[in-house]
């Protein structure tokens, strides 16, 4: 990509993902492995990342319909899994798609699934979430019982594969997790015939000597950030965004800088204005003082609030700073590991989580 006429762009490592994928597939054993693309990849291109990762995974995972259509429209026929409960009205142009594997969270679900297979003359997969602790979707664990999981096997044209549950807390509760994942076990060895997974990146990362069952559902690790650190897993972050000075200015002492007047300087200040704002996805907690971006590999504070197209950040400090410079807001520049602005770290600057700075990137971003 020429980024030379570009305001503000994420550059994408094709490579850093794919060798992220072969560190999940490595901690994955002989299971099987669902890259996780919902949210268009986490925001780094869904097209780009399923056709670089087609021959390394062995199913993908999106949150619905659309998703799935955009996968098949992109000519992948890798098997594809919808993790999130579907609308009915969504049924028919599901059956529509090969090689799906939809979620099932009631007995309701499943038989409007197969009514509506039958009418397609369609036989569909399905996978069963069992709410072991998350409280957002499936069976309760005193529902998973034989009489349901026969009567799920009578249904026509809908066939059950699979057992499934999350957990909510890998990187914060251990003592809970294990027990989420007991919990699990026990409940996939009453169906021992079907797939069962569990396991997050959080999960895959910290937990995988447990008995996780025979698959995988790595989705943050494979975009190069880990929930629980372990520096010796050598992650690469796949997205780098970037920006552009637009014009560097001389403000004198007392100027105030942005809506509200947050920051008023207390010096003379070199201030460079950045062409990127929450309109692009730069988050507005990350206002002063919480913002640093990096210039040349020098840190560089934002000042006063990000506004929708533009942020000020302090350049006193850098001699020569021109319109048209680089300005990195995540990720890796050109200056190898002196580089280097984790999206970690901006993510704990804005009170945030790193899925939320990767998915709020807007397409007005190139």
């Amino acid at each position: 990509m020429n980024v030379e006429h570009l305001r503000t762009w994420a550059e994408i490592d094709l490579a850093a993902l794919c060798h992220n994928t072969s560190i999940a597939r490595s901690l994955a054993g002989t299971r099987q492995l669902m890259a996780v693309v919902k949210a268009d990849a986490y925001g780094h291109g869904v097209t780009s990342v399923i056709h670089s990762l087609v021959d390394q995974v062995d199913l993908f995972g999106v949150s619905g319909l659309k998703e799935a259509q955009e996968i098949r429209e992109a000519g992948i026929q890798t098997p594809v899994f919808l993790l999130s409960v579907s609308l009915s009205t969504e049924l028919s142009e599901i059956c529509d798609l090969e090689n799906i594997i939809v979620t099932i969270s009631s007995l309701e679900e499943a038989k409007a699934l197969s009514s509506t297979a039958a009418r397609k003359d369609r036989c569909i997969k399905i996978h069963c979430v069992i709410d072991t602790g998350m409280g957002r979707i499936g069976f309760l664990p005193s529902q998973w019982e034989k009489a349901l999981v026969t009567e799920l096997r009578s249904l026509p044209n809908i066939k059950l594969t699979g057992i499934m549950s999350h957990l909510p807390s890998a990187d914060e509760d251990e003592a809970f997790t294990r027990q989420q994942i007991k919990k699990f076990h026990q409940l996939a060895e009453k169906t021992a015939d079907l797939d069962a997974h569990i396991v997050n990146s959080a999960g895959l990362i910290g937990y995988r000597e447990e008995a996780i069952g025979n698959m995988v559902r790595p989705g943050l690790l494979l975009y190069g950030t880990a929930p629980i650190a372990v520096p010796s897993l050598d992650l690469k972050p796949v997205m780098s965004l970037k920006s552009r000075v637009m014009i560097v200015r001389d403000l004198p002492k007392g100027s105030g800088i942005s809506y509200g007047r947050r920051f008023i300087t207390e010096k003379s200040t070199k201030v460079a204005t950045v062409g990127i704002g929450y309109g692009d996805g730069y988050r507005r907690e990350l206002s002063w003082p919480n913002g640093v971006v990096l210039i040349r590999g020098v840190r560089c504070h934002v000042l006063g609030r990000v506004t929708m197209d533009q942020i000020m950040v302090d350049v006193t400090d850098l001699n020569g700073v021109s319109p048209g410079e680089e300005v990195l807001l995540f990720g890796q520049s050109c200056l190898g590991s002196h580089g280097m602005l984790s999206v970690e770290e901006v993510a704990k600057r804005a009170g945030l989580i790193p899925w939320e700075i990767f998915t709020g990137i807007t397409p007005r971003v190139d």
